[in-house]
């Protein structure tokens, strides 16, 4: 009988990057293996691969230095908020109403509501849709590498994701900037991984209606004064 001479750790390894998840977003839980993040400082010239522990499995979350002034952490907007921010996100299928994580995540509030407010999100097609998964945008692109140009840092809190929670796409730690996901249901390995910073309160309907390509028309932000 014929026997390969390629070792089993070969064909392990073409497995491994056939199932590998694509880029700047969340991918459904693996069969077994669940990477934990753990903060730690990077510094100038850190190595990132060895930060990955291969023998337990848990990444190490690095934490990118910060480029706001100490000022900026102190701000009353972030927090003590005034009112609860309303996203209002107008579709070719309907509008989605969310609630923003004001307390949460308010670096990453602010940062979606500055983009908002500009138009970045207007007219921009919907290039993710995993069924009973997520929906995915926010890539002027479309083609999930796309984004505004810089990066901001990772908000983790204790929020979970459940089905219509709104999150912060990444790459890796520290890249989130405008792509943008919501679960179609509860994703209990999405926790603390990816930044949560609001929850669909009105037409999670229409986040399940969505199809690829669809249009994002408008983006609008109630701060409790005015729409816009």
């Amino acid at each position: 009988m014929y026997r390969s001479s390629v070792s089993p750790l070969f064909w392990f390894s073409i497995a491994v990057i056939a199932c590998a998840p694509g880029l700047n977003g969340p991918q459904p839980p693996p069969a077994s293996t669940r990477l934990s993040p753990v903060a730690v400082e990077a510094t100038p010239g850190t190595d990132v691969s060895a930060l990955f522990d291969r023998d337990t499995t848990t990444a190490l979350h690095v934490t990118a230095p910060t480029t706001l002034t100490p000022d900026v952490y102190q701000a009353p907007r972030l927090i003590t908020p005034p009112v609860s921010t309303q996203l209002y996100i107008d579709t070719d299928r309907g509008t989605i109403q969310v609630e923003l994580a004001m307390l949460d995540a308010p670096l990453t509030v602010e940062n979606f509501v500055t983009l908002a407010r500009k138009g970045y999100f207007n007219g921009i097609g919907i290039h993710r849709v995993v069924p009973n998964f997520v929906v995915q945008d926010g890539d002027p692109r479309g083609d999930g590498e796309g984004g505004p140009g810089y990066t901001i840092r990772d908000e983790l809190n204790q929020r979970p994701y459940l089905r219509g929670t709104v999150g912060m796409a990444l790459d890796w730690a520290d890249t989130g900037g405008s792509q943008f996901f919501i679960t179609h249901s509860p994703q209990p390995h999405l926790d603390a991984r990816y930044t949560v910073f609001g929850h669909v309160v009105n037409g999670i309907e229409v986040v399940d209606r969505i199809q690829p390509w669809d249009v994002i028309r408008r983006v609008q932000i109630w701060d409790g004064t005015t729409l816009r």
